[in-house]
């Protein structure tokens, strides 16, 4: 496949070695996606062009993942793969961007725990959250203690009141280490944010404690006006911007409450492999 310049396989039985092999024989292959792949346990490609790569949703058990054969991979993106599971992971420090994308904070199949080792090698990270409750939030930024070197953090919301709850209880965040809030944090994007009580806390928690943010996006579901938005940044920084260079924006989501709750029942039933 000599021209052969962006791959997408989805849902497809193929031996490791098949796999392996139709990657080397692309010449100028540039981007690669694997969906739902069956029967891959080794990612080891040999690959002089490829530069960016999808994993998502694997059907079997990543054993090994490496990319020493591929000297000019700039991006390599995982969604719904438990990292922690693989023996052998391989990455060297030329890599511009490694990112994760994760269930809902609560989902089932997602048990963030002390014991989890730190993942210093994600620089960008998506996760969900419904933003019920406090305990959700302590999770939440339980889970950011291990990623740090994290770059970019997007936090896709499923609240969907515009009401400040009653329920949310009371949230203080513990003086912890989340060591990425130091020198690494640049970027923050809240997707679908509608100004609930623990959406504003935890946006204002990393204002407060990002020494290097440069943006946060508020892609907010709801309609405000001018007034309104500036009433939120000021909920949001209240606390003082831990950065100098940090900038709120806001934006209006296109997208519809009915997409963002079926994105939801997804993320909450989704298996990590």
């Amino acid at each position: 496949m000599p021209r052969l310049h962006y791959l997408y396989l989805s849902n497809v039985l193929i031996s490791e070695n098949a796999l392996h092999r139709m990657i080397e024989v692309c010449p100028i292959l540039h981007e690669l996606h694997l969906f739902m792949i069956d029967g891959l346990r080794r990612i080891v490609f040999r690959s002089l062009t490829l530069a960016i790569m999808h994993i998502s949703m694997p059907r079997v058990a990543l054993h090994e993942f490496s990319i020493r054969e591929t000297p000019n991979l700039e991006s390599v993106t995982f969604s719904y793969v438990d990292l922690w599971r693989i023996p052998t992971f391989t990455v060297g420090k030329r890599i511009r961007e490694l990112g994760l994308k994760l269930p809902i904070v609560d989902s089932p199949s997602l048990n963030i725990v002390p014991s989890k080792r730190s993942l210093s090698f994600i620089t960008s990270l998506v996760f969900g959250i419904k933003f019920t409750d406090s305990d959700e939030v302590s999770k939440a930024i339980q889970m950011l203690s291990l990623f740090p070197y994290l770059q970019r953090l997007e936090i896709e919301c499923f609240n969907f009141s515009t009401m400040n709850e009653h329920g949310f209880g009371e949230w203080d965040p513990v003086d912890d280490a989340v060591l990425c809030l130091k020198k690494h944090l640049q970027h923050v994007l809240f997707k679908g944010y509608c100004g609930t009580v623990g959406e504003v806390k935890f946006a204002r928690y990393l204002v407060a404690r990002a020494e290097v943010l440069i943006s946060m996006e508020i892609n907010h579901s709801v309609d405000w006006s001018q007034d309104e938005i500036s009433h939120q940044k000021d909920l949001i920084c209240i606390r003082g911007k831990a950065s100098l260079f940090a900038q709120l924006y806001f934006t209006k989501s296109m997208v519809s409450d009915d997409a963002r709750r079926k994105k939801a029942t997804f993320l909450n039933s989704v298996s990590m492999i």
